[in-house]
């Protein structure tokens, strides 16, 4: 199932999670996004604003191939990271201001634990802004699996939330 639709940042931050989930609660940081148990922190380029959102919501083992996920046009994205999360409880998309974003419905694990595959693009043209417009674009990719990982960078060209050691 696909599910296309906006989300309002806030503070460079919008929120895959439990509805009770502590936005600082994370074991695992990467470029894309923060993640905990129950908890996805997806890190924007925007200070403020909407975003274009893409929920790619798989459920059968019929839509995981070869290479361990559904297929993704490396050259159509900025930066790709994946992780998998403990996921005991619904998770939704929230809004740092606690605001259910409906259109996106619950994701659940009938394993307990769901992958997690984040897509971004654009986020480095209007960087630290508030926009009234979107100008980003994320792919979420997601299905049940395994236990838990820490983040898997797969591409990062866009240069920003750059990790330094």
């Amino acid at each position: 199932m696909t599910i296309t639709g906006l989300i309002s940042a806030a503070h460079h931050t919008f929120l895959i999670s439990a509805a009770d989930a502590d936005p600082t609660d994370t074991y695992t940081t990467g470029q894309v996004f923060d993640a905990g148990n129950n908890l996805i922190s997806v890190h924007t380029g925007i200070a403020y604003g909407p975003v274009n959102v893409t929920l790619e919501l798989l459920s059968g083992e019929d839509h995981i191939f070869e290479n361990g996920g559904p297929y993704i046009d490396l050259d159509a994205w900025d930066n790709i990271e994946e992780v998998t999360v403990v996921c005991r409880e619904p998770m939704l998309f929230i809004t740092l201001e606690n605001e259910i974003v409906e259109d996106f419905g619950e994701l659940t694990s009938p394993k307990g634990a769901r992958h997690f595959r984040i897509a971004t693009r654009g986020r480095a043209k209007h960087w630290d802004l508030d926009v009234d417009t979107p100008s980003e674009d994320y792919l979420i990719q997601t299905w049940p699996s395994g236990g838990p990982s820490m983040i898997h960078e797969i591409k990062v060209t866009d240069g920003v939330w750059l990790n330094e050691e």
